[in-house]
């Protein structure tokens, strides 16, 4: 089961593989090409701190942030999509494929239970992928520390790209998407509804994952001696706020494949 499996989904671990190897390798080029510039213009000391910038160093550094800083920019962007794109494509129609042709009946009439189907079909696709962003997600730290506060990493921790792209949540948000994607399918049996449902869901639920988790533990608005308002998100926190909503995400992403292995135990499925 598990070289069947291997077989029908080895273009989508080549492109995996692919990602990974030419996601690194950029990554790192990109990041020694910063340092590079850093040392060239001498500014690695011109922060006083994240804000503010030595007078003499102003234009060096706005030199080197147009360039620089647009690039890391666009690399958590684009990581951050990662799962979306991988939870729409690659997990819909993962099962969805084969239960929309029919082809899920001779697997499980191959002395093959319908858990072992889904177990392997999952891991084969679900482990390279949570290795892939785990890779690139580590590669992407290292850029925005080889840069500091010259870089994106000045905007704080609980930025969103920064939050997104940093701990655990890169690989929760990678399973979430997987078993998302591959609920939609077992739900809808049918390919493209199963990627809308997919791709619709995971925004809202991380939308919804913002605005309900992240404002709600973020420290409240208070008066500092009368004037305007702080607002304050402690440091210390950043690894409490991860924590919760990884814990959050993988409720129900457990949830969404509890209902799947109960879809597929149903007898509906062989028909």
């Amino acid at each position: 089961m598990f070289w069947v499996a291997w077989r029908q989904q080895w273009v989508q671990l080549l492109v995996l593989a692919s990602l990974l190897v030419v996601g690194a390798i950029a990554m790192v080029l990109l990041r020694l090409d910063a340092e590079a510039a850093i040392v060239e213009r001498g500014i690695a000391h011109c922060l006083v701190d994240k804000w503010f910038v030595e007078p003499g160093c102003r234009q060096s550094v706005q030199d080197f942030q147009e360039v620089h800083y647009d690039r890391i920019k666009y690399a958590e962007l684009v990581l951050s999509s990662m799962p979306l794109l991988l939870g729409v494509f690659c997990a819909a129609p993962l099962l969805a494929r084969e239960l929309e042709s029919g082809t899920h009946v001779l697997a499980l009439s191959q002395s093959v239970g319908r858990m072992r189907w889904l177990a392997v079909k999952l891991a084969v696709a679900l482990v390279p992928a949570v290795a892939v962003l785990a890779g690139l997600s580590a590669v992407l730290q290292q850029w925005l520390a080889s840069v500091g506060w010259l870089g994106p990493a000045k905007e704080g921790l609980y930025a969103a790209l920064n939050f997104d792209n940093n701990g655990v949540l890169p690989v929760v948000y990678t399973v979430f998407a997987y078993l998302l994607g591959v609920w939609a399918g077992v739900a809808t049996r049918r390919t493209v509804p199963a990627m809308l449902i997919a791709g619709a869901g995971y925004v809202v639920l991380r939308f919804a994952g913002v605005v309900l988790l992240r404002r709600q533990l973020a420290t409240g608005l208070g008066g500092e001696e009368g004037h305007s308002y702080t607002t304050l998100l402690a440091p210390e926190h950043f690894w409490s706020m991860q924590s919760v909503e990884a814990v959050v995400f993988v409720v129900v992403a457990g949830a969404l494949l509890a209902d799947a292995v109960r879809r597929l135990r149903g007898n509906a499925m062989m028909r």
